[in-house]
């Protein structure tokens, strides 16, 4: 929580940190730990009456303190702890003294915290009045304190206590306020938790109350192997060929200084220990995490690929949700998130020691949600494109989309009012959080509080170009802010890609849909976005307040990013923060299922645009600058800044964004360019720029090597330059006697040998360059024709398969192979292999047919063999079709036209009926279906029907449209809607 006044006044006073530890060390080494002691000091409370529709009330604010808002109990400050446990101990007491007490009587009741509620169900906040559930005769709180339990980050115990300074006695309209408050925890010796590993503790440091017991822990004791970035995928998603691969993802997380690597699932089950795939997975991540020093974690898959663990629904109020699809499973490592060991995982006491289930994450995780090369493709080349988008030059990363629809009549029934919260500084509920500037940010607010909007409107600002859009609302898993999992195919916003968060109901459950809308989002090629945070499951308000339990992980969300205290710009990061900051809470309503459900679609290791740390960087053109020429500096930094200055070397400065400067003399010299962002963090730079009154030319020459049987050569040298001017001569020397002067010359060389060709070039100056070229010309026998040796003759569509080749070369030099798979498929040549050392490939068909599949060598001076003998294979389609619904769909349809977009299907007179299906072997017919009787059959595109009233219809019912999609290969699948048809 960013910005709040966390510091009360704490009684312990450290004159020397190493005199503490001294004597912690001291006693601890007598076996008997000490106790950690905090004193903590308040002032009396302030209050406030305000009315609603509940009535008068009054409202109890204390020293910027957030609230309790728990249903149908009194809102009163809590100052929420975290106390860091000396390393190897645990809790063994813990006592609370309150003193100094003061006790006012109150002219209006305490006002209690409202009813949370359901985003996708209607409701009227008019009709229903908040009603107590708690003993007004009693002292609420009951304690002056509330034990939350331990929880540990990277191995670090930290204990949560929620301090309570104002209890509350309902009968009288009494408060009681506590001044002074002396925290004593006591403690036991015990194992170091496992999962310490002693690197990174500044994020500690700046979490607990206590910090200085950090001096007591032991050092960082890492393995020497370190990958601080770990994809996890399926051996085909990593092997896929479509124009983006995971491959390029990972060199571009190397290029930004990252050690990275990848495990497939496969290998995963087959080398860890567990009950099932999921609990395989989570115990490798443990590995790499104490291992390999990991940080970052993407699932690279869809549930299909990697698996997802479903969590106990612990406070969901839905009863037809009892669990939910979660991912924290994945980053919150300590204990087995099933300790009783029933069929439930993630209950709340599932925790370490029986304690409470892990909240707290070791690593960072996101999930590309995808299913196959088409969707690696399309997540890692949208990833790309918005890293490498720079504020200030791309304008779409600063445009915000604020979408809040209406969701009920009456108090928090308006999206508007959940949305607001998460823009600027807002201290609302007594939480404190920075969100997205106004001033940093060009703002679009869509609120139907305000006008009516339709998804139309969605598509022409995400058209446009949105680097973030955040939205409350209506919500299926195909359906958000108003836009359909078709609709998304139909934007236009081709390398303008952003981030979409959203409250709404279970838009990101992907267990449910074969694609649901967050896949959609990220999966959809050259459209939607790059990422997304939604819900698996339903999303929460309230209807007394916009104080909701969505609301507020949206809010810490966007205070990680935009905070000057928390500065978390990475994606991963931020949304685990949102849980954590809230974890004093989580006995509140909806805590846990929040937690549980706001998934990350996306990679964790992005930077959000706008919220960066200040970096700077710059370039120059041109890039071989001269004397008394003009030099133009270009800023390249990250962050959204305020404050440049250039120093460039020669006692001259420069305060403009993009200066130019003339250097009189020849030299090297030290630019330094210094950046200042607009939360004041600074950040300088300095390199080495070379200036001379003249560079000489650049000379080129093809080939700089050449090893083969042909005496006749030919050479290419007009791709020489000049930094300052032009190549005016030519000269190659071919070391037989013989000259040239044209730049391409063809030479044939008169015998066999090796020749040292001298090849220089002169610019407009008179300066000159000389490079040379090994020609070894020699009689070369090529590689064996090459043998398959292995691979199936029969296989399926959409599946990897391995085929393997080998051959010998007369030289014994080494070997690479090409393959044709007699698709079309472009194929590179092989890594270099010894010579009869078998070559191993993988490959997939897409299409069914029958192929030749052949294989060509060659050696390391390029002598070619011929084809071998191919192969024939035969493929055949397993794959089920592509259907899914186009018409209608989430809509009110009257008289067969789309009236207004909304989140169920209604149908007022006769429609159509309308699917997309597609498959590699041919569609051969569509059967669709109502009510699981069969209606009409469809043999060519267009696949549609029209639906017609008849006299057996009612006036008002709910009907299931189903369609069945045969290939010609004998395959099918289905999709199908559930409609209510009105007459």
């Amino acid at each position: 929580m960013g910005g709040s006044n966390r510091l009360v006044y704490i009684t312990i006073v450290l004159l020397l940190s190493s005199s503490i530890s001294w004597f912690l060390v001291e006693t601890a080494a007598e076996g008997d730990p000490p106790p950690v002691v905090l004193s903590y000091c308040f002032n009396t409370p302030f209050f406030e009456v305000t009315e609603t529709e509940n009535g008068v009330f009054t409202q109890v604010k204390l020293q910027g303190l957030p609230l309790t808002s728990e249903e149908g109990k009194p809102c009163l400050p809590v100052k929420p702890l975290r106390i860091l446990l000396p390393f190897a101990t645990d809790v063994e007491k813990i006592s609370v003294a309150a003193s100094n007490t003061r006790v006012l009587r109150l002219t209006h009741p305490v006002e209690l915290g409202g009813k949370p509620y359901c985003l996708s169900k209607g409701f009227n906040g008019s009709q229903e009045k908040v009603v107590s559930f708690y003993d007004e005769h009693r002292l609420y709180p009951v304690g002056v304190y509330r034990n939350l339990g331990v929880q540990y980050w990277r191995g670090c115990p930290i204990l949560h206590l929620n301090l309570y300074p104002v209890q509350y006695l309902g009968e009288t309209q009494t408060v009681y306020c506590h001044k002074s408050f002396k925290v004593t925890v006591e403690l036991k010796k015990t194992l170091a938790n496992p999962l310490y590993r002693g690197n990174n503790l500044d994020k500690v440091m700046n979490m607990v109350e206590n910090p200085w017991v950090l001096n007591l822990y032991p050092p960082s004791s890492n393995g020497s192997q370190r990958y601080e970035y770990v994809l996890i995928t399926t051996e085909d998603l990593m092997n896929s060929s479509g124009e983006y691969t995971f491959n390029d993802l990972l060199s571009y997380r190397s290029s930004e200084g990252l050690n990275c690597t990848y495990k497939t699932v496969e290998s995963i089950v087959e080398e860890f220990e567990g009950v099932d795939t999921q609990e395989k997975i989570r115990n490798f991540i443990k590995h790499a995490y104490l291992s390999w020093g990991t940080t970052w974690v993407l699932l690279g898959g869809d549930v299909e690929k990697v698996p997802i663990r479903m969590l106990a629904d612990i406070d969901g109020l839905e009863k037809d949700e009892t669990m939910v699809a979660s991912d924290l499973y994945y980053q919150c490592l300590d204990g087995s998130y099933n300790y009783d060991g029933d069929r439930l995982w993630g209950e709340e006491f599932d925790g370490v020691n029986g304690g409470r289930i892990d909240i707290y994450a070791e690593v960072y995780v996101g999930r590309a949600p995808v299913d196959d090369e088409w969707d690696v493709s399309a997540f890692v080349e949208k990833t790309l494109v918005y890293e490498n988008s720079k504020w200030g030059v791309d304008e779409y990363v600063s445009r915000y989309l604020a979408a809040g629809e209406k969701l009920w009549d009456g108090p928090g029934g308006y999206g508007a009012g959940y949305v607001e919260r998460c823009i600027d500084y807002c201290s609302d509920y007594q939480q404190e959080t920075y969100g997205v500037s106004s001033s940093q940010y060009s703002i679009t607010c869509l609120f139907e509080r305000d006008r009516g909007w339709s998804y139309l409107d969605v598509m022409d600002e995400i058209n446009h170009g949105v680097g973030l859009i955040n939205h409350v609302g209506h919500g299926t898993s195909r359906y958000a802010m108003k836009l359909s999992t078709y609709d998304i195919l139909f934007l236009n916003n081709t390398n303008r890609y952003g981030l979409f968060y959203t409250q709404a109901c279970h838009a990101g459950q992907l267990e449910k849909e074969d694609e649901c809308l967050a896949e959609r989002w990220v999966n959809a090629r050259k459209k939607g976005g790059f990422a997304a945070v939604m819900n698996t499951g339903y999303g929460y308000g309230s209807t007394t307040s916009y104080d909701g339990a969505d609301n507020r992980l949206a809010r810490e969300f966007f205070d990680a990013l935009y905070s000057p205290y928390e500065k978390l710009s990475r994606l991963g990061e931020a949304n685990q923060d949102s849980k954590e900051d809230n974890y004093w809470r989580i006995d509140e309503p909806n805590m846990y299922h929040v937690c549980y459900d706001t998934l990350l679609f996306g990679d964790p290791y992005v930077k959000v645009k706008g919220a960066e740390d200040a970096a700077a960087s710059f370039r120059w053109q041109p890039s071989y600058p001269v004397t008394g020429k003009t030099v133009s500096f270009v800023d390249e930094s990250t962050g959204v800044l305020t404050y440049w200055e250039w120093s460039f070397g020669d006692g001259k400065k420069s305060h403009l964004r993009n200066p130019s400067h003339i250097y009189l003399h020849e030299g090297v010299y030290h630019v330094t360019l210094t950046v200042v962002d607009i939360y004041g963090f600074s950040s300088t730079i300095t390199r080495e720029v070379e200036v001379r009154n003249n560079w000489p030319p650049v000379a080129v020459a093809i080939p700089s090597y050449y090893h083969g049987v042909n005496l006749t050569v030919f050479f290419k040298g007009d791709e020489s330059w000049d930094p300052d001017g032009v190549i005016t001569k030519y000269h190659w020397n071919f070391d037989d006697g013989t000259t040239s002067t044209v730049p391409n010359p063809l030479h044939r060389f008169p015998c066999e040998g090796v020749y040292n060709v001298r090849f220089t070039v002169v610019d407009d100056d008179g300066y000159s360059t000389t490079v040379f070229c090994k020609i070894v010309l020699e009689h070369q026998l090529p590689p064996e024709i090459p043998v398959i040796t292995s691979g199936s003759t029969l296989v399926p569509t959409g599946v990897l398969f391995t085929y393997e080749s080998v051959t010998v070369d007369p030289e014994n030099d080494d070997i690479q192979y090409r393959w044709d798979w007699g698709d079309g498929s472009q194929v590179e040549w092989s890594s270099w292999y010894a010579s009869g050392e078998p070559c191993s490939v993988t490959h997939t068909w897409r299409s069914p047919g029958v192929y030749e599949v052949r294989v060509k060598a060659r050696d390391m001076h390029h002598a070619e063999s011929n084809w071998s003998q191919p192969i024939i294979v035969e493929v055949f389609d397993n794959q089920k079709p592509t259907v899914f619904f186009k018409k209608p769909i989430q809509g009110f349809y009257l008289l067969n036209n789309k009236v207004i977009p909304f989140f169920t299907t209604i149908v007022v007179g006769d429609v159509d009926v309308e699917v997309a299906a597609e498959d590699s072997s041919g569609i051969q017919r569509v059967v669709f279906h109502v009510n699981n009787e069969p209606a009409a059959e469809v043999l060519s595109e267009p696949y549609k029907w029209r639906w017609r009233k008849t006299v057996d219809d009612g006036l008002v019912n709910q009907y299931v449209l189903k369609a069945v999609v045969y290939d010609n290969a004998g395959n099918h699948a289905t999709d199908e809607v559930t409609v209510w048809r009105l007459f």
